[in-house]
């Protein structure tokens, strides 16, 4: 590979699982996630050619070091800080490179990888900061991953909302994607992943131009190394279908009611199975009240998170808003 790969898609989709089954590969390594860079993408927007500023620079580089995610890479930076400060002219392309290839260093690999699900936003900006680099879009039931947001208790339960949400970040990636050449990007199912493990593993392989290596079968053995245990006790086990379909025995026909009206087309679309439910005006209702209700919330703690990030990284402060965890123990 002559650049970087991305591996994206809805939270809970299956890129952890992704990352370490191709972290298991000689080549690649992939740092837990990367949501602290959402506000600098932001910045360097307009200006992705251009210098950054070296009051900005060091900003960022306190804001990154005090990261409580960036932590959780395990790396030290603080000599890569003072070379690139004494550097002439440091561009996105310049900070994101120098600091991925650290982490890249200490696992004595050779590419470096993302995953980070909140990139399908920025897939154009990144694309254009990395002109070689390409994208693993992961895609799983929506239903499924309503579950598993339920279960984990990350948001309000509102199954219209994780819907709609579900909807958006799955058509915004899939439309910026489509404006890529094709052999950037490729778009596989969480399903197809745990089902048909070894044709979907050489598939991407494929896509990236490496050749397929056993140990990544079995990755789970080494799960501690790249990762907490703040994440499932699925990802420290070998494969299974165990989490699929699960919404045929959880959701109930008035919840199956309300998704199929919001989301049923996209499932439609994209191979998924499809129960046909009756709505009443009852349900109708519900399904209003629950927009209602929900949206604002959803809405309002991505600009909370948005904001707080934006001024952490402008001011070189510690945020826990992209994210916290356990570092791996490996």
């Amino acid at each position: 590979m002559s650049g970087p790969f991305f591996i994206i898609g809805a939270q809970r989709s299956g890129t952890t699982l992704l990352r370490l089954i191709l972290n298991s590969h000689s080549h690649i390594s992939i740092p837990e996630e990367g949501t602290f860079w959402m506000p600098i993408l932001r910045d360097c927007k307009h200006n992705i050619a251009s210098e950054i500023p070296k009051t900005k620079l060091k900003n960022y580089f306190e804001y990154i070091k005090k990261n409580n995610q960036f932590k959780l890479w395990k790396i030290e930076i603080t000599e890569l800080e003072e070379e690139l400060m004494n550097r002439k002219e440091v561009t996105p392309h310049v900070l994101m490179t120098a600091i991925y290839s650290k982490y890249n260093e200490t696992q004595n690999k050779i590419i470096w990888g993302d995953k980070t699900p909140s990139f399908f936003r920025m897939i154009p900006i990144i694309a254009e900061i990395f002109p070689d680099a390409k994208f693993i879009h992961v895609v799983r039931d929506g239903r499924d991953i309503h579950l598993s947001l339920k279960k984990l208790g990350l948001y309000q339960s509102n199954v219209c909302v994780d819907a709609l949400e579900w909807v958006h970040k799955v058509k915004k990636a899939q439309m910026d994607l489509n404006t890529l050449e094709s052999d950037r990007f490729l778009e596989i199912r969480y399903e197809d992943l745990v089902s048909n493990f070894d044709k979907t593993i050489h598939t991407i392989c494929t896509f990236l131009t490496l050749s397929y290596e056993n140990p990544m079968v079995d990755f789970w053995k080494n799960s501690e190394k790249f990762i907490g245990k703040h994440h499932s006790k699925k990802i420290f086990q070998p494969v299974t279908t165990d989490s699929t379909k699960k919404w045929k025995k959880t959701m109930t026909k008035k919840e199956l009611g309300k998704f199929d009206i919001l989301a049923g087309m996209l499932l439609e679309d994209l191979g998924y199975e499809i129960i046909p439910s009756m709505m009443n005006f009852g349900s109708f209702f519900s399904m209003l009240c629950d927009l209602i209700s929900g949206i604002p919330i959803r809405i309002a703690r991505l600009l909370w998170t948005a904001i707080v990030l934006k001024i952490s990284s402008k001011f070189g402060l510690a945020t826990e808003a992209s994210g916290k965890g356990h570092c791996p123990t490996g």
